[in-house]
């Protein structure tokens, strides 16, 4: 499975920056989405005032988000089918994972397909799923890509089936499809590990399963690289707080990868998850649509302060990228079509579900 988009550059360094002498566009959407399963957060503030938060939406710093709402309008999908009035200039989708939204992307993707400039298209974020994610980063140099299944829970046995109809071995990791933090995955290390996916609300939900490194990887280097259209930028640290060093040739290593994953998943603002493994090769740890930026603060672990500071210099590099539709990238094609991908790989809800294993 592949996907090569020609006008992608190769260097990864060319400035996205705000071209005054662009068009005017006529006025955009800003395409928001409800979740599938309609659950929402609902948060009182000191003076009782609710806010309302929209799990897996795309986070924007406030001078982008500001603009944003200022020139376009916003419509909630599902629940909107069409456009009414002038052509929109261009949408910003953001919806930011396939499982959350797959009901809204699938809608969002049916009305802008192609024609249209569209920042973090529904079609890109269906291809950065973590199952569809590995077969398309598979062929990047220098990267490593474990083993992955995507499956649905709906007996307690289903962890167990799913670890040996992917012929596993420990340890691994489990965490549910929807969840974009680290506190929700569980590393499994033995059969007694089992039981203790069996709390809370298990059932009938979409999970990976990921195999993990044999030997114990706290100290291994890690890197954090948030890629904004055509710039990355990459933050090393290591889980045990220790000073990260960068060995000879690290850069060059990844250069290749993150060059060659851009080639791979047309996303304008995403970030990946990166472990340097011992042979010198970049083993994938995930990949997000856009990044979560954590609020600053003592006690924060490395992973949190390597975001902090990627989330700082995003900032401006994104206002001038959402100002410029023209520099943002091209729709995937067709065969990325949103139905297309969940025909293949499985969509969220249980019925339409069937396991599958990428080795």
């Amino acid at each position: 499975m592949s996907y090569q988009n020609a006008g992608h550059s190769e260097t990864g360094k060319a400035r996205v920056a705000a071209d005054p002498t662009l068009t005017p566009q006529p006025a955009g959407l800003i395409c928001a989405g409800l979740p599938d399963d309609a659950a929402i957060s609902v948060f009182l503030d000191a003076s009782h005032a609710p806010s309302f938060h929209f799990p897996n939406l795309l986070e924007l710093p406030e001078a982008a988000r500001t603009r944003l709402e200022s020139r376009n309008a916003i419509k909630w999908f599902p629940l909107a089918q069409r456009h009414d009035g002038a052509p929109p200039g261009s949408a910003v989708n953001m919806c930011a994972h396939l499982d959350a939204y797959s009901k809204a992307l699938t809608a969002i993707d049916d009305l802008v397909g192609t024609g249209l400039p569209v920042f973090n298209h529904p079609r890109a974020v269906a291809m950065a799923r973590r199952d569809v994610a590995s077969a398309l980063l598979r062929e990047v140099e220098g990267l490593g890509i474990p083993k992955l299944v995507h499956f649905a829970a709906r007996q307690p046995d289903a962890f167990e089936a799913a670890f040996a109809a992917g012929k596993f071995r420990y340890p691994v990791e489990v965490q549910p499809t929807t969840a974009r933090d680290r506190q929700d995955r569980m590393g499994i290390t033995g059969p007694e590990d089992w039981s203790r996916l069996l709390v809370g609300d298990w059932s009938r939900r979409h999970y990976f399963m990921t195999q993990l490194a044999r030997q114990p990887v706290a100290d291994a280097l890690r890197l954090r690289v948030c890629i904004v259209g055509n710039t990355w930028t990459a933050r090393a640290y290591r889980d045990n707080g220790v000073a990260p060093d960068r060995p000879d040739g690290l850069d060059v290593t990844l250069r290749k990868a993150v060059v060659g994953a851009m080639r791979q998943l047309p996303l304008d603002f995403w970030s990946l998850d990166l472990r340097l493994r011992p042979d010198g090769k970049l083993a994938l740890q995930d990949v997000s649509v856009g990044m979560t930026a954590p609020a600053p603060g003592r006690g924060l672990d490395p992973m949190r302060q390597a975001s902090i500071e990627l989330w700082a210099r995003a900032g401006p590099q994104l206002d001038e990228l959402i100002a410029a539709p023209a520099r943002w990238r091209p729709a995937p094609p067709d065969a990325f079509a949103l139905r297309t991908i969940l025909t293949r790989f499985g969509g969220r809800q249980p019925a339409d579900m069937g396991e599958r294993v990428l080795h």
